[in-house]
């Protein structure tokens, strides 16, 4: 009887864990590398969906190939999504992002110059 009840707990544990996403969100690829024509300050608007209600997590920027990096937490959280808002120099490249063990994918959703919009 106890071995048929560690067979049962080892197997709902088994697929209780297969149900919850795994790995990173890295930056969509199409959206590494990129560079903003900007006087001043760019706003960076990114989000993290399809998290699967995971608790807030940080998001990693790295700017101009990895020479600088800029950590904050979300600015709102959802059941599954999470968006940050980072500001950045206007002649900084973005190189790439990561929410670290958070699941789901990491786009950078909308971006804003001081003085004009997307170009």
């Amino acid at each position: 009887m106890k071995r048929r009840l560690i067979v049962l707990s080892l197997a709902l544990g088994l697929s209780v864990a297969l149900m919850i996403p795994a790995g990173a969100a890295d930056l969509h690829e199409p959206h590494t590398n990129m560079t903003f024509d900007c006087d001043g300050i760019v706003s960076l608007h990114f989000v993290n969906n399809q998290t699967g209600g995971a608790a807030a997590a940080d998001i990693t920027v790295m700017l101009n190939g990895g020479g600088t990096t800029i950590t904050e937490g979300p600015t709102k959280v959802l059941k599954n999504v999470q968006q940050y808002h980072i500001d950045i120099a206007g002649s900084d490249t973005l190189t790439d992002a990561t929410t670290g063990d958070l699941p789901g994918m990491l786009v950078l959703s909308d971006w804003d110059c001081a003085h004009d919009k997307k170009k």
